[in-house]
């Protein structure tokens, strides 16, 4: 009884443990654009996801990808990171076209590089998407992850920050 008892809380313990906090991740994420460890912390967390497996946290790990050679020193590593996670990003949004989640992260991205990296064609509508989701969203960190984010953008007008706020 004792052996079965001990079987039964290891495989509870294990299958929990494997679980991933979205909360946290979204928490690494944003620790991450100024903190190199915490990107990698991230980048080894996410390591197993993809767009076929989860395409929000395999979003993640792509950004994290791109936020890590804001890290590197080097302009060729820099720019590999940031093509990693830019096909993977690309992947997970394709697998997943409504994801809220994924449009937010691919226009925090591409709000954020130089535009050089020609990598800004989808701003305009996932700024759209996102306007019209948060309202409505019943995700309440998600949506206040966004409504902080977009607080301190420079890429919404005041009449969008008042369709943001509800007014």
């Amino acid at each position: 009884m004792k052996i079965l008892l001990l079987f039964l809380l290891l495989s509870y313990s294990t299958t929990y443990s494997d679980k991933i906090s979205i909360i946290n991740v979204r928490e690494l994420f944003i620790k991450s654009v100024k903190d190199e460890s915490s990107c990698k912390k991230l980048i080894d967390l996410l390591a197993n996801h993809n767009e076929t497996n989860n395409q929000t946290l395999a979003g993640y790990k792509a950004c994290a990808s791109m936020i890590m050679g804001s890290h590197a020193f080097n302009p060729m590593t820099k720019y590999a990171y940031f093509k990693e996670g830019k096909i993977l990003l690309e992947k997970a949004i394709k697998a997943d076209k409504e994801n809220i989640e994924l449009c937010f992260l691919r226009f925090t991205i591409q709000s954020n590089i130089p535009h050089l990296l020609g990598y800004n064609q989808a701003m305009v509508n996932d700024k759209r998407m996102l306007l019209a989701s948060v309202p409505t969203m019943k995700d309440l960190h998600l949506k206040q992850m966004i409504i902080s984010y977009f607080q301190k953008s420079t890429h919404l007008s005041l009449t969008e920050k008042k369709i943001l706020y509800g007014k």
